[in-house]
């Protein structure tokens, strides 16, 4: 009876990959990006009935955009204690690069807590305004002041002037709004 051992090459190439493995996490922006969810799945067809131009139901929106950053390692619940027992999702995702999204239910509130940065976005839907439907409060909390991120949503693709919420700014961190579209920046701050 023979019995095979490892060759010393092929442990030697096991051991050099797991280093690699290990250097690439710690070379990631000095911490891993770890969420406590499953993944989320995009579902293109539900995302684009709402924030399409030709837009096929009778809600608009909110429609979210990130144009610097993603929700890749953040988690999304209903609440700040993070109630992952829902049945429904929470929010539709356009497609796996996970940078645009919007509610499932307009009226449903949730939370993104963007782990890796200190900062979470809040979203109180179903606020009423008689003259306008679709109206909602956007809310920044910066937990982590040591994180070195910043991020701010403009309502347009326009200059500073259309800053409407903004973690660094004691101003800027709390908006209700009518509109349908935001664009989000998670940007790290230069040292």
């Amino acid at each position: 009876m023979s019995t095979q051992k490892p060759s010393v090459l092929a442990v030697a190439w096991i051991l050099v990959a797991a280093l690699v493995q290990v250097a690439l996490v710690m070379a990631a922006d000095e911490q891993a990006v770890c969420s406590m969810q499953p993944p989320i799945l995009a579902d293109f067809d539900s995302y684009w009935q709402y924030c399409s131009n030709a837009n096929t139901v009778a809600r608009a929106g909110p429609c979210f955009k990130h144009y610097s950053g993603s929700l890749y390692g953040a988690d999304v619940s209903t609440t700040v204690m993070h109630n992952w027992e829902d049945e429904e999702p929470i929010i539709l995702v356009r497609n796996a690069d996970l940078v645009e999204f919007t509610p499932w239910d307009e009226f449903k509130d949730f939370v993104i807590d963007y782990h890796q940065a200190g900062i979470r976005f809040h979203y109180t839907g179903g606020i009423h305004n008689p003259r306008v439907e679709g109206c909602h409060i956007l809310r920044l909390e910066k937990y982590d002041p040591d994180s070195g991120y910043r991020m701010y949503i403009r309502y347009s693709d326009g200059g500073p002037q259309h800053i409407g919420l903004d973690s660094d700014d004691d101003e800027k961190l709390s908006s209700s709004t009518c509109l349908r579209d935001f664009y989000i920046y998670l940007v790290k701050k230069k040292k």
